[in-house]
């Protein structure tokens, strides 16, 4: 079965993985949630006024279900190298567009690809855009 998680990062810093509820809560319009089953998260639906579980929704990203060369889950907003300088680019960003996750090279000849077009043992975690967004402006 296919693993769907999603991540997104505390006000503290702190990146939480796990599932994802979002909605509107108290006056403080939409708000998102990551809940870590590993950590009784069933327990913590009467508690989403507390900072331990909310992430900024900006933040939020899904597993995309592939791995990198050395066994990394990629997520949408990671920035991954390219480990063979393919289609001219270094560093990309994963994003999901037309109901597929992609990879965003920048390059005016293979603008998208799709992720699962792309053989893992070329391809490398090597941040993600809101952490490092310089690596995208390194090329």
């Amino acid at each position: 079965m296919k693993e769907i998680s999603f991540r997104g990062k505390r006000d503290d810093g702190k990146w939480l993985y796990g599932s994802l509820v979002t909605g509107l809560f108290g006056e403080e319009g939409e708000q998102a949630h990551i809940l870590d089953p590993d950590n009784g998260y069933y327990d913590c639906f009467d508690h989403f006024d507390s900072p331990d579980y909310e992430v900024d929704p900006d933040t939020v990203g899904q597993f995309t279900g592939c791995l990198d060369a050395l066994g990394v889950k990629i997520f949408k907003g990671d920035i991954i190298k390219f480990l063979e300088g393919m289609h001219g680019v270094d560093n990309a960003e994963v994003v999901f567009n037309g109901g597929a996750f992609c990879i965003d090279t920048q390059n005016d000849e293979v603008d998208l690809m799709p992720l699962a077009w792309t053989p893992v043992e070329f391809l490398k975690v090597v941040g993600n855009i809101h952490d490092n967004p310089e690596l995208l402006d390194e090329e």
